[in-house]
């Protein structure tokens, strides 16, 4: 009986930690040397056919884990048709940003027949409630699904850096606060200069394998 592999977060040279066990599916950390438009070394690049669906991912303004948040409906995560043109009203699936917050990264699990989709630094548009490190997934035949967290990296113990956000009031009066209505500006002055230092960027998943950018610079 083949022993079956623990996953793993893969840090640098090979130097790696046990994390949780997320359904048999091994984590690699990776830095800058790796190219993500490229298959793993050993595995075929897959292909499909012209007739095939595309999931993309919006940014909203403000906290949308706020209480009172008019901007939690609005869809972040959405699924349309690769020969679709035009403005479409209803995509055939989305994800509301309250379930998922700004996110960026985003890849398809064939085996598992799930879309993944990390968080990301946006000035303006707050974490979801994973966090700075979270990992969301969700299914792509569904037309209202609902997002669940894969895996918390920060909680895993991987740096990923730190929110500089402060909690919503209800009026944003400090440089670092955003708010409640999508609508309403605010500064987010400290994430300027943290946006690709801070949280997670893109990844790839490859069959049991999944490949993470990671954009905390003291980690690199």
């Amino acid at each position: 009986m083949k022993k079956k592999q623990s996953p793993s977060v893969v840090v640098n040279s090979g130097l790696s930690k046990p994390i949780k066990n997320i359904g048999g599916i091994i984590l690699l950390w990776v830095f800058s040397s790796y190219s993500l438009a490229a298959p793993p070394p050993g595995q075929a690049a897959q292909s499909c056919s012209t007739d095939f669906r595309l999931a993309s991912s919006i940014q909203v303004n403000g906290n949308t884990q706020a209480a009172g948040s008019t901007g939690a409906a609005v869809n972040s995560l959405v699924v349309f048709d690769y020969s679709a043109n035009g403005v479409s009203g209803t995509p055939l699936s989305a994800v509301p940003v309250g379930q998922v917050g700004s996110v960026w990264g985003m890849s398809y699990d064939t085996r598992r027949q799930k879309v993944y989709s990390s968080a990301f630094l946006k000035r303006h548009s707050g974490f979801g409630p994973g966090g700075v490190g979270a990992i969301y997934q969700f299914n792509p035949t569904v037309t209202q699904p609902s997002a669940s967290l894969l895996i918390d990296l920060a909680a895993a113990g991987v740096d990923v850096g730190t929110d500089s956000r402060v909690p919503t009031n209800g009026i944003v009066d400090d440089p670092n606060e955003l708010p409640a209505a999508v609508t309403d500006p605010s500064w987010d002055s400290a994430a300027f200069d943290q946006v690709g230092k801070m949280s997670l960027g893109g990844h790839c998943c490859q069959r049991r394998q999944f490949y993470i950018m990671g954009n905390e610079p003291e980690a690199a």
